[in-house]
């Protein structure tokens, strides 16, 4: 694994291009820097514009959204209540017999 500490075009495309994992190590990149890296990976441009602004508050509801989906967890619920109301029916007529 390669630790890059400079934005080098060439290696990086090389790097890519390998389909090589590298370490890109910058320390306070400029605007610059990550408008050309963002450029040079194929990033979408909020993204880059996410990595280069430190907003005083952690983004909780953009992550939070992509880590729990309600309609899944609804669904396994569900499901889940169907079942044991399936199991307490089949018991009680098991009981009843």
């Amino acid at each position: 694994m390669r630790t890059l500490t400079a934005i080098d075009d060439r290696e990086i495309k090389e790097l890519l291009a390998r389909d090589e994992f590298f370490w890109l190590d910058l320390t306070a990149p400029g605007e610059e820097d990550m408008r050309s890296l963002g450029e040079l990976l194929h990033l979408h441009p909020v993204a880059v514009e996410a990595a280069s602004t430190f907003p005083e508050r952690p983004r909780l509801e953009d992550f939070a959204r992509g880590v729990i989906d309600l309609g899944h967890v609804i669904f396994f619920l569900s499901v889940s209540a169907w079942l044991l109301v399936l199991t307490f029916v089949a018991l009680e007529m098991r009981r009843w017999r």
